[in-house]
């Protein structure tokens, strides 16, 4: 029994001794006509092969030529001048200098050494190439050119197999249409696309781009870019933490927390998604957006809405939109509304459907408002289709109104100055006598009629055309005749400040 498990012992030992013999086998190098047979010294015990003139070899599945090599017992190969090694996959390395290794089927290069695999061409002065696995490095200085690119670093790995080399250190890209900067950069060089996940700089002829991490496909001329990206194109700036930027077809798409200054146009939008379109030109913002817009006084303008669209016109003019559930807000007026337009050209706001606007104690509204402003603070309102204009008294529950089918009102320095209303005029407002406390209560029609304020309180009214009055004192105002029919007082929906955007 001690016999038998001896005689398996010594075979596994033997299987195993053998396998590790096969692992380790020398493959003899092979010299190729027209290669002269060269001579044979011994250098310290060792017979060497010295081949010089137009010199021809290979080993497993790698060819090389030279002008001279040297092969070691252990089929080690040192080549020298006009060095070519040749893949059956149709790579090529030329350089000055070879040290193979045929155990580890590792060839050193040394001395302008060039790689052409396919379409791409990577130079370097030292390259250590794993030829076995298709990887190789270089560490003190390369350039790749692919195309139209050119990409050069202090370090490099290359995955032949993979077309991907990694460029690290001071890697730069010098592209007709755009440069790159960066610390590491992934670049595949079938599709042309490069990676990069540190802090990378994109600039071409119209600014540049900032980013932390993402891809660029010179071929699509497509990017995308993520945390931290900033993207400079006078006289526009966005910063944001993801976007896929198409510039071949002139769009993008935002996917995060975003920001978007325009420094001609001085307005600023926020927001946490967008498309952004018309050559990047134009965007629209979604999930309440948020626009602002800067003012001589400081005193901004705050608008609101659930989509936000900012287009451009023309060279000079800008058009911001804000659709659904829109409110503006700022120091002189606030406004709400179902959509909101505002021109840079003139400074003009339009609101239509359910439109309101509120100054001081006064509140208008109708299906259209026009909003001229100058520096910011209402100049004339236009109000087109049930035309409203209620304003409180110092009592509570009392307010002065006009309604008509239009009206235009008129501002001095931002404060009420007089108005016309058109079309079946109809007014309340209180007297009041100084000192005295109120008369009584005016109302009136008429097609239409003009009121003046003083200290944005009516003085004077003028009718046109049939007009009819009647006087209630203080004493027989009642809750029938102290509204018009079609009165609304929504201050619910009058935004306080810009949190309550």
């Amino acid at each position: 029994m001690k016999a038998k498990r001896l005689s398996y012992f010594i075979f596994f030992s033997t299987l195993l001794f053998s396998t590790e013999l096969f692992s380790q086998e020398l493959y003899e190098v092979e010299i190729l006509p027209p290669t002269a047979q060269g001579i044979v010294e011994t250098v310290n015990g060792e017979q060497l092969k010295i081949l010089v003139g137009n010199v021809k070899l290979k080993h497993r599945l790698n060819y090389i030529d030279c002008d001279s090599a040297v092969i070691y017992p252990n089929n080690n190969i040192d080549a020298f001048g006009h060095v070519i090694i040749r893949k059956k996959s149709g790579a090529k390395v030329y350089g000055d200098k070879l040290n193979y290794l045929s155990l580890q089927k590792v060839a050193i290069i040394r001395g302008n050494v060039i790689l052409i695999d396919k379409k791409s061409k990577l130079h370097a002065e030292d390259i250590t190439y794993d030829l076995n696995n298709d990887v190789g490095q270089y560490l003190t200085g390369g350039k790749m050119v692919n195309g139209e690119s050119e990409i050069t670093s202090q370090t490099g790995t290359f995955y032949t197999q993979q077309n991907l080399i990694l460029f690290r250190q001071n890697v730069k890209v010098n592209h007709p249409k755009y440069k790159l900067e960066s610390d590491s950069l992934m670049y595949n060089t079938k599709e042309k696309r490069s990676i990069f996940k540190t802090s990378t700089k994109i600039e071409n002829d119209s600014g540049f781009i900032w980013c932390n991490a993402g891809w660029h496909d010179e071929e699509k001329n497509q990017s995308s870019f993520g945390r931290g990206t900033y993207i400079y194109n006078p006289p526009s700036w966005l910063l944001t933490d993801s976007i896929f930027y198409d510039k071949k077809n002139g769009k993008s798409y935002i996917y995060k927390t975003f920001e978007y200054h325009d420094t001609a146009a001085k307005t600023h939008l926020f927001g946490d998604s967008a498309y952004m379109y018309n050559d990047n030109k134009d965007m629209i913002a979604y999930k309440r957006p948020i626009l602002i817009m800067e003012s001589s006084d400081n005193k901004p303008t705050f608008v609101r809405g659930d989509i936000l669209i900012n287009q451009a016109t023309s060279k000079s003019e800008r058009v911001m939109k804000a659709i659904s559930n829109v409110k503006l807000f700022n120091d002189n007026f606030q406004a709400a509304g179902d959509t909101l337009i505002y021109k840079t050209i003139d400074s003009t706001i339009y609101i239509t459907k359910n439109a309101f606007l509120w100054q001081s104690k006064s509140q208008l509204s109708g299906l259209k408002l026009f909003i001229y402003l100058l520096n910011k603070k209402p100049k004339r309102i236009n109000v087109y289709g049930n035309s409203f204009m209620a304003q409180e008294e110092e009592v509570n529950g009392h307010y002065n109104q006009v309604s008509s089918d239009s009206s235009h009102f008129f501002f001095r320095d931002g404060k009420m100055d007089y108005l016309f209303a058109f079309g079946n005029s109809k007014s309340i407002y209180y007297g009041k006598e100084e000192g005295k406390g109120y008369l009584g209560l005016n109302s009136s029609e008429s097609y239409s009629l003009k009121m003046i304020y003083d200290t944005s309180k009516p003085k004077e009214v003028v009718f046109y055309k049939n007009p009819k009055a009647i006087f209630y004192p203080v004493k027989e105002i009642t809750e029938s005749n102290r509204f018009l029919t079609n009165f609304v007082w929504k201050s619910a929906l009058r935004p306080r400040s810009k949190d309550d955007l």
